[in-house]
């Protein structure tokens, strides 16, 4: 993996269910594997230097989750994804998968040719807007309930 040759990259900040994360859409460095398992395993046994540029300060905290998204390694599946959290690569986070598929879906939806398919990429786009913001303002309300007084 060329890391050191990236010249952009490209995040999206998520939220969801008290989880807060990234998607990268862009700017992910070629990652060798067959398979997303084979690209995960890579990240997690042999470099995970982009794992650390996402996770880590300025752009990172050690709670989130940042989803890679990549090229689909089967021909039913637009994009593949893949959950880095500061421990490694993982196959699954839900919340994360919940995040990533309601704004890629959306960002699709908005990006094809339609009147109908704009307006509903762009309904998607609020409601998970509206999801982040919320999820936010939830997570802030709790935390104030433990503050000390």
């Amino acid at each position: 993996m060329k890391f050191a040759d990236q010249k952009k990259v490209e995040i999206l900040e998520v939220h969801a269910e008290g989880e807060v994360g990234q998607i990268v859409l862009s700017g992910v460095p070629n990652i060798p594997g067959e398979t997303l398992l084979d690209q995960m395993n890579y990240i997690n046994e042999c470099d995970d230097s982009f794992l650390k540029f996402c996770l880590h300060e300025p752009r990172g905290k050690s709670q989130m989750t940042v989803n890679l998204l990549l090229p689909s390694k089967n021909a039913a599946a637009e994009y593949g994804f893949i959950p880095m959290q500061p421990d490694g690569a993982h196959s699954m986070s839900g919340s994360n998968a919940i995040s990533g598929i309601a704004i890629v879906g959306a960002l699709l939806a908005i990006s094809t040719d339609g009147q109908i398919s704009t307006y509903l990429g762009l309904a998607a786009l609020i409601c998970a807007t509206i999801n982040v913001v919320g999820g936010f303002l939830v997570t802030d309300r709790m935390l104030k309930m433990f503050k000390k007084k």
